[in-house]
C-alpha cells in the first residue's frame, strides 16, 4: 500500500512541478500544496485499516502505514494543512482501539498509550482531542483531569482541555416551551398545557435528580435499553431520583402500544413531531435513545448520561449529583 500511496503522491507533484516551472509560486504555497495532499490522500485511504486483507498485512501493520516517515508524522509543521487533524484522529482511535482500552472506566490507560508517541504539539493534540471527547461523552470521567496537567508538552493545551471540562459541567440549553406534551397517567393519556419543559420538570419533581431517557419507539437500541430499566429501578430505590421517559418523532398510536404492552416503568411523557425537533434542537440532541441528567435545582448537568446498561457508571454519575447539593 505504501508504494501505492507514493505513486499517487509522485503524480500530484508532477503537475505541481508542471505549473511552478511556467509560474512564480512562493515556496510556501509549494511546502503547504506537498503536505496538505499527504494528508489528503491520508484521508482517502483511511478504510484500509478496516478493510485491508489479513492474508496480507496485519492490523497493526496497516495502523503503522499512518506514522510512516512518507507521511512525517509528529512534523508540527503539519499544522498548515487542515487534513492533517484528521490524519492524527484517525491514528489516535486506532492506537486506542488496539490497546483495547475500556474509555469508559478510565481515560489514563488511552493517555498512557497516547504519551508512547513522539512528544511535541502533534502527541499534545492527540491527548487533547481523546481527552476533551472523553470527558464531554463520559462527564464523571472529569476528575481525572487535574492529574494530567503535565501530560502535554505546552501548557496552552491542559488549559484549553479545563475549559472543555468547564463547558461539560455547565451544559446550556435553550429555554423549550412545548406544546400538547401527553402523560400517561395510569391508563389514561392526559394533555398538559404549553409549558416550559426544564420548569414543568422541575416543579413536579422538587429536590430530585431527574433521569430523562429520550427515545422513539422504533429506536431498536432504545427498546433493548428499556429491558435493563426495571434493575435499575431497583437499584435506586428509596434514593432521590426520578425517572422520566420521554418519547419523540414517533406515533401518538405507537407510544401508547408500547407502553401498553411493555409495562414501561417510570414517568411517561410524549411530544408531537414539531415539539421532537424544537426539543431536539435546543437540547442539541442528534440521536436516539439519548440520556439527560437534571440536578435537583432543575440545571441540565449533561446530556450524555450512561446507558440503563450501565448502572455502575450511572451511579457515580448520580452521586455526583446527589452527594455535593
Amino acid at each position: 500500500m505504501l508504494e501505492t500511496v507514493k505513486k499517487d503522491y509522485n503524480r500530484y507533484l508532477a503537475f505541481m512541478n508542471g505549473y511552478t516551472s511556467q509560474h512564480v509560486t512562493d515556496p510556501i504555497v509549494i511546502d503547504f500544496f506537498k503536505r496538505d495532499i499527504k494528508y489528503g490522500i491520508s484521508n482517502w485511504i483511511t478504510d484500509y485499516v478496516e478493510e485491508g486483507s489479513d492474508s496480507s498485512s496485519t492490523r497493526a501493520g496497516r495502523i503503522a502505514l499512518f506514522s510512516d516517515p512518507f507521511f512525517e508524522y509528529a512534523n508540527d509543521s503539519n499544522f498548515v494543512s487542515m487534513m492533517y487533524p484528521y490524519h492524527l484522529d484517525y491514528y489516535r482511535s486506532w492506537k486506542i482501539e488496539a490497546d483495547k482500552i475500556k474509555k469508559e472506566e478510565s481515560l489514563i490507560p488511552g493517555a498512557q498509550v497516547l504519551l508512547k508517541e513522539p512528544a511535541g504539539i502533534s502527541r499534545d493534540y492527540l491527548l487533547f482531542s481523546y481527552l476533551s471527547a472523553g470527558i464531554t461523552k463520559i462527564p464523571v470521567l472529569q476528575a481525572e483531569i487535574p492529574s494530567m496537567k503535565n501530560y502535554f508538552t505546552d501548557p496552552v493545551f491542559y488549559h484549553y482541555l479545563e475549559l472543555a471540562a468547564d463547558r461539560a459541567r455547565h451544559v446550556k440549553v435553550r429555554k423549550t416551551v412545548v406544546s400538547a406534551m401527553q402523560y400517561m397517567s395510569g391508563t389514561k393519556v392526559l394533555s398538559l398545557p404549553d409549558t416550559d419543559l426544564l420548569n414543568f420538570l422541575s416543579n413536579k419533581y422538587p429536590g430530585k435528580v431527574i433521569y430523562l431517557d429520550v427515545y422513539a419507539t422504533w429506536c431498536a437500541p432504545c427498546l433493548k435499553e428499556m429491558t435493563f430499566a426495571p434493575a435499575l429501578h431497583d437499584k435506586f430505590a428509596g434514593r432521590q431520583i426520578v425517572f422520566v421517559n420521554l418519547c419523540l418523532q414517533s406515533p401518538e398510536k405507537d407510544w401508547i402500544k408500547l407502553l401498553q404492552q411493555k409495562k414501561v416503568p417510570g414517568e411517561n411523557y410524549f411530544l408531537n413531531d414539531d415539539n421532537s425537533k424544537l426539543l431536539m434542537g435546543n437540547f442539541n440532541i442528534s440521536g436516539f435513545p439519548t440520556y439527560i441528567l437534571i440536578d435537583r435545582r432543575g440545571n441540565v448537568k449533561t446530556v450524555n448520561a450512561s446507558r440503563p446498561s450501565q448502572p455502575e457508571r450511572l451511579e457515580k454519575e448520580i452521586d455526583l449529583l446527589t452527594v455535593k447539593q
